[in-house]
């Protein structure tokens, strides 16, 4: 991490509490509301996008002020309760997603810095324990471990990748 790639995030002890009891009060409310769908599940049903939400909406209200064209097989009010949810989950969906996303980003680029940081200091410790320095050997062979498990690693899947 370089002194000059510091990101401006910080939390209170306040916010990190608030956003906890904000987020346990969600689940709360949704608990025993939502579905987890299967894989199977996610290719069985497709995804509404605005403009299929848009239609459904108009085709519901076309049937509720010409009831002559729903059929026999579609329950009308069960309908009517889906499409007053889909109303109130799109959103919160969205907010959700949105809000996810950008902490995957955020924590993928603190990620990274704290990588390169680690980086930085195993090099640095490694240049300095072939220099007799004090306190550089032993600590760098503790890393040491680490790194080479990791370069073993992503060099085993280089190779199956050929």
């Amino acid at each position: 991490m370089s002194k000059e790639s510091k990101l401006q995030i910080a939390f209170t002890e306040e916010e990190i509490k608030s956003l906890n009891a904000h987020l346990q009060a969600a689940e709360d409310i949704l608990k025993g509301k939502m579905i987890q769908l299967t894989k199977e599940d996610v290719k069985k049903y497709s995804k509404l996008g605005k403009q299929t939400v848009g239609w459904a909406k108009e085709v519901h209200d076309d049937t509720v002020n010409n009831p002559f064209l729903l059929p026999d097989s579609v329950d009308a009010k069960e309908w009517a309760r889906y499409i007053a949810l889909l109303e109130v989950l799109n959103p919160f969906s969205l907010k959700l997603s949105n809000l996810a996303q950008q902490l995957k980003d955020t924590t993928t680029r603190i990620g990274f810095e704290v990588v390169d940081a680690c980086h930085e200091t195993y090099h640095f410790a490694r240049f300095y324990s072939t220099k007799d320095k004090p306190g550089f050997k032993l600590v760098f062979e503790k890393w040491r471990t680490h790194y080479k498990k990791k370069m073993r690693k992503s060099a085993d899947n280089a190779t199956k990748t050929m």
